[in-house]
């Protein structure tokens, strides 16, 4: 006999924590249109519409919008029980489900029907008994388990279906719980954990395996359930355990440590596999394993109450990936969860209110907030020590607005009202103003920080102007309006150039260019020549980029200054952002630009013409709908780190990002029309408005509609079979006869 190994995860795998941030759900409940919360099946159609069945009814999903179909005693073709699972579709469209305990249906999206008597379907192709399993192969055969009888193969077109039968001894008796398509034929699982392979051409036993019989007993009885990967993997489950077995080397898989051979205390529901190979495991009471077949190691999904992009259920009862690579969760209490990389592109941690990021260079971040004093996180391994005003060695406010870790490692704080701090990471150096003290911090409110060459710690403060600090002599350097001509001692932001200029960013007076080596400011409210002006004088950050352009983000609108050439340019940003407030900036490895504003963030491309040198930008925009908090970001609160990554800080914590593996949905969606309504009043197939049958058939199943004259006001709804973000879709259309442009809506 082979020897058999059981898998057990919690000791075979190692479980990947930090991975698990990475997989941010969007979720369907009751609240958003579905039946009920309990959702036992999930198919999407080759139409292009989702379809849950839950314990409540059946519900088809387009994106924006959900249509329930529930049992109506009135009507004869109405869905004969609410309880739905296994939906399936064959090859004439027709949706095939098991209802309430034993029950099957189908139904014909051509009518909008279902079928009522089954019995008398089957008898007509041959078949006595009502189903009791029903599987659709990869070629569109159908295959129904009927209890005491059989298994039946029927083909669409054919007269009758094909058996293989108990009674003729074509397969072995018992009760049959599970079937699935293989390339070694159709697989079924008996509920003493028998395995039997069909040929399908011939429909014939192939052979049989009871490895997993004779380990649980001949006479025990359960529900099996089997998935193939890939890797023509066989996977066999249910409440006693879970099982692997190789289908091309007919070998069981053996645990990757240990041999294991007690049974699993996680129950597994369901399991699939998506676009990258890696497999899902749907457990009863402990969320979902996503398992990594190269490495081994398995990345635990949780579901957790504060967390309200994580999994919302812990108990999952069905695991489904569309065509189009999203995965579909549907949970026992909780609705439908789904997953898709391009969904979120923006890591959202709650970190509280974040004024300021600093990169710690050691893969954590400094975050000065505004009321929860200064957080050192690591974001792998999720740690976070919070330092805040406690006494002589600690913080000497809570609000944190500008960080700068210098070449020496020490960590710089600038806080409102409390002066400049200095971490060593041992103890706190304190520098406040002093009355009557040239050599002290001119002014309390440190709103920015720079570093230049030679270490010396730049200061910029609000009604104080800017300051250098030597670290190592203690000394102060004052740069104000009265000793080098600053347009303004109100200091928003400073920024580091190149050529020894300091960029400076006044409250509401414009910049200044400090010039290091002759100590001496050029003041700046527009171009040199007088030509233009920036859009406005209150500016938020002043930042130079790679190129030596100068960009000023202030209260109403983003400028580029080129300094070489004297030219400004106020940038319009597209017509999604619908504030000019622009928060901050940063160029990314790519050069490309990250712009911070009230309702949003736009990426901007940007490319220059090469004979007239002029720049273009090429924008793309995101919102709350691709992960960002929902609030506008904060002053000056974004920081590109070493590793290329984006951090970006608002009222919720921070986003945080790669632009390199910031992922699209490239799927060309497909138009579906989900509803006909003649003076608002939703048209059903085949009945009676106004004396005659305006719909026939489904409105994706007619070629043409035609209505009578006095049905003039009428509404055509559709959707995509795009479900990544189907916020973010645009239709063009027109009426022809009607509309002489298009519609873009």
């Amino acid at each position: 006999m082979k020897r058999l190994y059981l898998f057990l995860w919690g000791i075979c795998m190692v479980c990947l924590s930090a991975a698990a941030q990475n997989y941010m759900f969007k979720c369907l409940e009751v609240k958003d249109g579905l039946p009920n919360n309990q959702i036992n099946s999930i198919c999407k159609d080759s139409r292009g519409f989702l379809w849950f069945g839950t314990a409540s009814g059946l519900a088809r999903y387009d994106g924006y919008r959900f249509r329930t179909f529930c049992h109506d005693d009135s009507r004869t073709t109405s869905i004969p029980d609410n309880f739905v699972e296994n939906i399936v579709e064959d090859s004439e469209g027709r949706l095939w489900m098991r209802i309430g305990e034993t029950n099957y249906t189908f139904f014909d999206p051509v009518a909008e029907t279902f079928e009522n008597d089954m019995r008398g379907y089957m008898w007509n192709i041959g078949i006595n008994g009502v189903p009791q399993e029903v599987m659709v192969d990869k070629e569109k055969t159908l295959w129904f388990y009927v209890p005491g009888v059989g298994c039946y193969r029927y083909r669409a077109g054919e007269k009758k279906a094909e058996g293989l039968l108990f009674t003729t001894g074509g397969l072995p008796q018992g009760n049959i719980t599970g079937m699935i398509d293989s390339k070694e034929g159709i697989l079924l699982t008996y509920s003493n954990g028998r395995i039997v392979c069909i040929d399908s051409r011939r429909m014939a036993l192939k052979w049989t395996l009871t490895d997993i019989t004779e380990m649980v007993g001949e006479e025990y009885v359960e529900t099996f359930s089997l998935f193939v990967d890939r890797d023509e993997d066989l996977w066999i489950y249910g409440a006693p355990g879970l099982w692997v077995y190789n289908l091309k080397s007919k070998e069981w898989k053996k645990n990757r440590s240990d041999r294991i051979s007690n049974l699993s205390h996680n129950m597994i529901r369901s399991i699939t596999q998506d676009r990258k190979g890696h497999i899902w495991l749907g457990k009863d009471q402990e969320g979902i394993d996503v398992l990594d077949k190269k490495t081994g190691k398995i990345t635990s999904l949780i579901s957790h109450p504060d967390n309200e992009r994580g999994l919302p259920h812990n108990t999952i009862m069905e695991l489904y990936e569309d065509a189009a690579g999203i995965m579909w969760v549907g949970t026992y209490k909780k609705g439908v969860a789904y997953y898709d990389e391009s969904i979120y592109k923006f890591a959202l941690s709650p970190l509280g209110d974040v004024n300021a990021i600093e990169d710690g260079r050691d893969g954590t971040l400094w975050l000065g907030t505004n009321d929860g004093g200064l957080v050192h996180w690591n974001p792998q391994s999720g740690e976070k020590n919070t330092f805040l005003r406690r006494g002589e060695n600690s913080l000497t406010a809570n609000v944190v607005v500008s960080l700068l870790k210098a070449k020496d490692g020490r960590l710089w704080i600038g806080t409102f009202w409390g002066g400049l701090d200095c971490y060593d990471g041992h103890r706190f150096v304190h520098y406040r103003h002093q009355p009557g003290n040239p050599n002290s911090l001119s002014n309390n409110n440190v709103w920015s920080l720079a570093e230049d060459e030679e270490g010396n710690i730049w200061i910029g403060t609000l009604s104080g102007g800017v300051q250098r600090l030597n670290p190592k002599t203690g000394v102060f350097t004052n740069y104000n309006v009265a000793t080098c001509g600053l347009i303004s001692d109100y200091i928003a932001s400073i920024c580091m150039g190149r050529n020894n200029r300091l960029i400076i960013g006044t409250a509401s007076s414009g910049i200044s260019i400090l010039d290091l080596n002759t100590g001496r400011a050029t003041n700046y409210v527009g171009t040199k020549s007088g030509n233009a002006r920036f859009s406005n004088q209150s500016v938020n950050q002043v930042y130079e980029d790679s190129r030596g352009l100068i960009w000023i983000a202030t209260r109403d609108g983003l400028n580029l200054y080129d300094p070489v050439n004297d030219g400004l340019q106020v940038i319009s940003l597209p017509q999604e952002i619908s504030g000019r407030f622009i928060s901050g900036i940063v160029e990314d490895k790519h050069r490309n630009m990250w712009v911070t504003t009230a309702d949003g963030v736009v990426n901007m491309v940007v490319l220059q013409d090469k004979r007239s040198r002029e720049y273009t930008f090429h924008f793309h925009v995101y919102n709350d709908k691709d992960g960002l908090q929902g609030s506008e970001f904060n002053l000056r609160s974004i920081e590109r780190l070493a590793s290329g990554e984006v951090v970006m800080g608002g009222l919720y914590g921070i986003n945080i990002f790669n632009p390199d593996v910031i992922k699209y949905n490239r799927t060309q969606p497909k138009v579906i029309f989900t509803d006909f309504r003649l003076f608002n009043e939703e048209v059903e197939v085949g009945r009676e408005y106004g004396g005659r049958v305006v719909l026939d058939k489904s409105l994706n199943h007619i070629g043409e509609l035609t209505l009578d004259y006095r049905q003039n006001v009428f509404t055509v709804v559709f959707a995509s079979d795009n479900y990544v973000l189907p916020e973010k879709t645009y239709y063009i259309y027109k009426l022809e006869g009607f509309d002489n442009d298009w519609m873009t809506s």
